[in-house]
């Protein structure tokens, strides 16, 4: 029993040569070639500004975690005492976790060990909050990780 599809009208139909010999699979099953996905390349200050960001939405949330991101020195310079991190985390008023929770990092310079982010150019989509009160956050990966430094 011969099929047709509709287009032959009822005649075998030939595949014309070109098609018969291409080197492309007829069936996505059938392909011979590993299909790749090419990297998509990151600026180089990517790893302090996400670290920043998830820092400042993650205190916007009110995980006192984010403290692990803080170095003992700025821990002491920013919130006055070692440990003041988690009761600035605490401490942070309703309507600012709103605004730190939608914080993006746009733009760092430096690099490549050390990273600076000037408040300003944060983006802040409902607008700033009243803390963290730090006119720069700088960035240092002293060993395997990134950390708000003095």
């Amino acid at each position: 029993m011969l099929l047709s599809s509709g287009c032959s009208k009822g005649q075998d139909a030939a595949l014309s040569p070109e098609i018969a010999q291409s080197s492309y699979p007829l069936f996505a099953s059938e392909s011979t070639a590993p299909v790749t996905k090419k990297p998509a390349s990151r600026p180089a200050d990517f790893p302090a500004r996400l670290v920043l960001m998830r820092f400042l939405r993650g205190a916007g949330a009110g995980n006192p975690k984010v403290c692990g991101w803080v170095s003992p020195a700025y821990d002491e310079k920013a919130y006055s005492t070692v440990g003041g991190c988690a009761k600035w985390v605490a401490s942070i008023s309703p309507a600012d976790r709103v605004k730190l929770k939608q914080v993006t990092v746009p733009v760092a310079t430096g690099g490549p060990k050390v990273w600076t982010v000037q408040a300003s150019s944060l983006v802040w989509p409902k607008g700033r909050p009243t803390t963290p009160k730090a006119t720069v956050f700088v960035l240092r990966k002293p060993a395997s990780r990134w950390l708000l430094s003095v």
